[in-house]
């Protein structure tokens, strides 16, 4: 397993780190965001659909559970699945949502914040991003691990 790490003082910071991150994303990868609230984790995942060219309509799904969007990178199209476990509470209510079809696909991008409600149904091959935020100060330290994930 490969873990990186990474520090941000700002929301610009975070949002650098996801375009970043999104650079050596490909289609029917899954990617797990873990954190408390605030820390940044839809931050992170506005940067990745910067990279994309989404700039507008990018939030937190928290109501509406999954947020479908249509981006491009040098002319190729991309989709990023937005999903926002938040409010899930039982397993059964991955198969209301159509958890699966969004996570087990291969036409674009998923990114799930909340990933701990998931019920440890990720696909094996998935890249957890790990948000904290120190006691001492408001910088977040990102941990970002590439699990089992053939690159």
């Amino acid at each position: 397993m490969k873990e990186d790490l990474f520090e941000s003082s700002s929301v610009e910071e975070t949002q650098s780190i996801g375009f970043n991150f999104a650079k050596n994303l490909k289609k029917g990868d899954v990617i797990a965001f873990y954190g408390d609230l605030g820390v940044g984790k839809t931050e992170f995942i506005r940067g990745i659909c910067k990279f994309y060219n989404i700039s507008s309509g990018v939030s937190s799904p928290t109501y509406t559970i999954i947020n479908e969007y249509e981006g491009n990178n040098e002319n190729k199209p991309v989709k990023l699945f937005h999903l926002d476990l938040y409010r899930i509470k039982e397993a059964e209510e991955l198969i209301y949502i159509g958890y699966h079809d969004y996570v087990f696909q291969d036409e674009g991008i998923t990114l799930i914040e909340w990933a701990e409600n998931s019920f440890d149904e990720l696909p094996h091959k998935h890249i957890k991003v790990i948000i904290e935020t120190p006691l001492k100060n408001d910088k977040r330290i990102l941990k970002i691990k590439s699990l089992n994930r053939s690159k």
